[in-house]
């Protein structure tokens, strides 16, 4: 699921059945602004609660 700042990546996390994996895909770090992540951590903090995983 493309998801810049994780509005989408958090939605799709709370419609989806349990048992599903969701992978969220963001732009790069540093893609805007040097070093910086577009990620808005909330959003991050959201979908981990729901109970998807980050790969980095």
């Amino acid at each position: 699921m493309a998801s810049t700042r994780g509005y989408t990546g958090v939605r799709a996390a709370e419609v989806l059945l349990p048992g599903r994996n969701l992978v969220v895909v963001t732009r790069v770090a540093g893609f805007r602004s040097q070093g910086q992540l577009e990620l808005l951590p909330e959003n991050r903090e959201r979908i981990e609660e729901l109970g998807e995983r980050f790969w980095w």
